[in-house]
């Protein structure tokens, strides 16, 4: 289960260039001369922007809430003997939790 739910959370970040090129493809007749200008000016932007914050999520934000949430409560838990692990199925879990 694990490689499935990887294998579709990577396809979705290489497909998302291509859906926004086919999704320029079906609008570009529909858009004046200036309007195809500021799309050209800001899809750029776009793309750096959703490929930052996935890596910012994925380099800063998830580490540290995995960590937090596998300590949490750990000195009370270390006291009783109990110890916390996670495996990469946990992690994957966490990672890709849909609500």
């Amino acid at each position: 289960v694990v490689t499935i739910i990887i294998s579709v959370i990577g396809a979705f970040f290489i497909s998302v260039p291509y859906s926004f090129f086919e999704l320029w493809n079906f609008l570009k007749p529909a858009l004046r001369t200036t309007e195809k200008k500021v799309f050209f000016l800001f899809f750029p932007f776009v793309m750096l922007f959703f490929a930052f914050g996935a890596l910012f999520g994925y380099y800063f934000v998830i580490p540290v809430s995995i960590d937090f949430l596998a300590n949490f409560g750990n000195e009370s838990f270390a006291l009783a003997g109990v110890e916390t692990s996670l495996t990469i199925n946990d992690r994957v879990k966490l990672t890709f939790h849909k609500p």
